[in-house]
């Protein structure tokens, strides 16, 4: 049974904090690490469990994970639906009553469903993923995209609005791709998952890009440039984010790490 918002703060979250194990860097570099974020930052659902769906950032997951159209596909560049989401869409605490994950698999492996004949099993005509009870994908951009608000709003001195309604929505597993990015017209991230075969190894891996810190934070830039120039026309909106992306690929030095070169930019 997961422990209510408030036993968590006291518990399990030391008073009015609550642990979150995430990335501080990616996965292939360093191991996760155990942090705190105040309990404010943190949803809760109707018996007042502790949850990544907050007023300010909302982890959600679709029943789907897409895939771009091939150039020989029928409708080439486009994002069709290939399988069926196998993370977990419930974004609640664990039964501590927080969010360390400290023991999941670094590196796991891509595992479909296959008949007797070893051939991939398809529902509805998607592909079947086995279930993936992972978390840190979710829980990393759930910590830097809050730390990135954070940086934004203590440099400009006030609060800095994003998202429909304030909230920032955050898909970690939106299509199949090592790629991201945040949508102007959704005010949405989206977050690709890929697919890959370490050198002189047969088994097919899997890497969440949502377990990025700073690939994190560089969309959730986005979404800040957004809503602090709200004039400015989806068009001009891409063309400003592409020259930042292309100086500034390390989205760290535009977050927490050094927030100001960033917002005096932006603000």
């Amino acid at each position: 049974m997961n422990l209510p918002l408030s036993e968590a703060q006291t518990s399990a979250a030391e008073g009015r904090v609550i642990k979150i194990s995430s990335y501080m860097d990616d996965p292939f570099v360093a191991l996760s690490n155990i942090g705190r974020l105040d309990a404010s930052k943190f949803g809760q659902d109707d018996n007042g469990h502790a949850s990544l769906s907050s007023n300010r950032v909302s982890m959600i997951e679709e029943d789907f994970i897409y895939r771009r159209q091939r150039s020989d596909e029928l409708d080439p560049g486009t994002f069709s639906r290939f399988a069926w989401n196998p993370w977990p869409i419930d974004s609640r605490s664990n039964n501590q009553g927080n969010f360390k994950f400290a023991d999941e698999t670094r590196f796991p492996l891509r595992e479909t469903e296959r008949d007797a004949d070893g051939k991939v099993i398809l529902k509805d005509g998607l592909q079947l993923w086995k279930p993936r009870d992972l978390h840190l994908a979710v829980t990393t951009a759930f910590a830097a995209s809050n730390a990135c608000r954070d940086a934004a709003e203590s440099w400009a001195g006030r609060d800095i609005a994003w998202g429909p309604n304030n909230i920032l929505e955050i898909e970690s597993h939106a299509f199949i791709d090592f790629n991201a990015f945040y949508s102007p017209s959704a005010r949405m991230l989206f977050l690709g998952v890929v697919p890959y075969r370490p050198r002189g190894e047969t088994a097919v891996k899997m890497f969440e890009t949502a377990t990025s810190w700073d690939l994190v934070g560089h969309e959730a830039g986005h979404a800040l440039h957004h809503d602090t120039t709200p004039g400015e026309n989806l068009s001009q909106i891409k063309r400003r984010c592409g020259r930042h992306c292309a100086t500034r690929s390390a989205r760290g030095l535009c977050c927490q790490r050094h927030p100001a070169i960033c917002t005096r930019q932006t603000l």
